[in-house]
């Protein structure tokens, strides 16, 4: 299981994550992840930068957390990322939905997708 901790950041929530993201944790990276979503005034920041092993389950738990979050008026902001989970969202292309200027265009208004 991974180690998974959360800390409020001002208006934001940090949740950085230790260890393998895989169908096995999934249920407490989705609860963390739900958790500091709704403790969070602007949204989620997430750390993955001691994350070992990163699948696809993981990824669709991130996007269902922005999706949650677009709905909410708030941001899923992947803040550091191991060259593991990098490359998940490059081959998936889903890197630049969780990048700092997605959670800038949020701030601004766009509507979400």
């Amino acid at each position: 299981m991974p180690v998974i901790e959360s800390r409020p950041a001002g208006d934001r929530v940090v949740v950085a994550v230790r260890g393998e993201l895989d169908l096995d944790a999934g249920q407490a990276f989705q609860r963390a992840l739900r958790q500091a979503l709704a403790c969070s005034a602007r949204g989620v920041d997430v750390d993955l930068g001691a994350v070992a092993f990163c699948d696809c389950s993981a990824l669709n738990i991130l996007i269902s957390l922005r999706r949650r979050a677009l709905t909410q008026g708030k941001s899923v902001v992947i803040t550091a990322a191991t060259p593991v989970a990098e490359r998940l969202l490059a081959l998936t292309g889903t890197g630049p939905l969780f990048s700092a200027g997605a959670a800038a265009d949020t701030d601004a208004g766009a509507r979400p997708e």
